[in-house]
């Protein structure tokens, strides 16, 4: 069985959805409690776009492995792609308090705060998860983002170079520190 497991792993990693999923099925019905597999469906189902069953999947593993922080995660994720965003949430405080080093579960946590529009709390999620990991460029490039919302155009600018720093060929990075600077320019003075 784990050698199947391994060919559905390969065949997911190059991106064969379709095969890889064929196997992780017949795994499953042989062994419906085998962890790995259900987390491997869910990834799935998720890069596929079908939330609703990834997140059954990630639920299966879960309920075999209540203390495993990444799948609370990948749960939270599921759930924000389905705009459950409180119940995302709870997920990413339920991974947080597993490992409460998971900058990914921070980072997470801050894009549901964004988007409920609550973006002081986004950026201390950010904050937690730069705080964690110095170089995790989104938290870097989404906090600078919030806080330029916030109008607090000098600190984004700093976020944004901050990313720059870490990957000066980040998608979307130059024209964001430009138009950032242009909000500090004074231009009645421009000359």
């Amino acid at each position: 069985m784990e050698l199947e497991f391994k060919k559905a792993v390969d065949l997911y990693e190059n991106d064969k959805l379709n095969d890889a999923k064929k196997i992780c099925l017949k795994i499953y019905k042989k062994n419906p409690n085998h962890f790995d597999n259900l987390r491997l469906l869910n990834f799935i189902h998720f890069k596929k776009k079908d939330f609703s069953t990834a997140l059954d999947f990630i639920n299966k593993a879960i309920k075999i492995n209540p203390n495993f922080a990444e799948a609370y995660n990948e749960q939270g994720n599921a759930l924000n792609e389905l705009k459950k965003l409180e119940e995302a949430i709870k997920s990413y405080n339920n991974a947080i308090n597993i490992n409460p080093e998971y900058a990914d579960a921070y980072y997470n946590k801050g894009l549901v705060f964004h988007e409920l529009k609550k973006l002081e709390s986004a950026v201390k999620n950010y904050d937690k998860a730069i705080k964690i990991n110095s170089k995790h460029i989104m938290s870097h490039n989404n906090k600078g983002f919030a806080l330029q919302q916030l109008k607090k155009v000098d600190a984004s600018l700093k976020s944004y170079n901050e990313a720059y720093k870490i990957n000066p060929n980040f998608n979307f990075l130059f024209g964001k520190l430009i138009h950032t600077k242009n909000k500090l320019c004074k231009w009645e003075t421009f000359d």
